[in-house]
């Protein structure tokens, strides 16, 4: 955007995903207004876990993890039949290969999938940070930085 410029980005939701996209270009110094439909941040958790990328990207715009996940804490992803029924299969947020058990084998949560090896590809660690303790945080940098977020 050139210095010329002075038309503000409009960004329509202040969820997660528009309260972030407020705080990077409210980094850059690009005029944001921020329109949304609710009068505050919903105090009900709604997404809870967010990659290392996510992170880093967070990182970048000095947001620190405040998070208290414990240092051995391991975000998965989880291919089940119920909640109390077979794991299939199994793959952390931190690693870029996928862990998969015969699509036969009946295992309890006792009974972990195998593991591979961890594989680093990040300084960061996903977080289980859920999104009403994360919105609050990022609507108030972004604040702080000069967006402008117009509530209903």
């Amino acid at each position: 955007m050139s210095a010329s410029n002075t038309s503000p980005v409009i960004v329509v939701g202040a969820s997660v995903v528009g309260l972030s996209a407020a705080l990077c270009l409210a980094s850059h110094r690009v005029p944001t207004i921020v329109l949304e439909k609710h009068f505050g941040v919903s105090p009900h958790p709604r997404a809870i876990g967010f990659t290392a990328r996510t992170m880093e990207i967070y990182c970048s715009l000095v947001i620190k993890n405040k998070d208290p996940t414990p240092e051995n804490f391991e975000l998965k992803r989880l291919r089940v039949e119920s909640l109390t029924g077979k794991w299939f299969e199994q793959s952390s947020w931190s690693d870029t290969r996928k862990n998969k058990s015969s699509e036969d084998s009946s295992l309890s949560k006792q009974q972990q999938v195998p593991s591979s090896p961890k594989k680093e590809y990040s300084a960061s660690w996903g977080t289980a940070l859920p999104q009403d303790k994360l919105e609050p945080i990022l609507e108030s940098l972004a604040l702080d930085r000069g967006a402008d977020i117009r509530r209903q």
